[in-house]
């Protein structure tokens, strides 16, 4: 689908209202809506998708475990769906959103 579909659009304006600069709702981390949310907003290009991309960094860096046996890892605690995949899918989640621009061509180029 085009970047300049309505719906993408439509979703891109929706992502960046409920979420904004921190990408956690109602005291949440959310891996998997974030995920695709990036997916969304890279696509979408443009301001929604810096704003969005500052916002992740921001968000996951921090999160990341420094120091230890989890060393790399991410904290999955506060994560929506910790009690189904735990540390390990929260990291590859996270590892996922901060490395899309390295898998995925945006829509504008073939």
């Amino acid at each position: 689908e085009s970047k300049s579909s309505p719906r993408v659009s439509t979703t891109a304006d929706w992502l960046s209202r409920e979420y904004g600069d921190t990408l956690i709702r109602k005291g949440a981390y959310d891996s998997y809506l974030n995920y695709y949310g990036t997916l969304c907003m890279f696509q979408s290009g443009g301001m929604h998708w810096q704003k969005w991309n500052e916002a992740l960094k921001a968000t996951l860096l921090p999160r990341q475990i420094k120091g230890g046996d989890e060393d790399g890892s991410w904290d999955y605690k506060q994560d929506v769906y910790n009690v189904y995949g735990g540390r390990v899918y929260t990291t590859a989640m996270a590892v996922l959103c901060l490395e899309v621009y390295y898998r995925y061509l945006p829509m504008t180029r073939h």
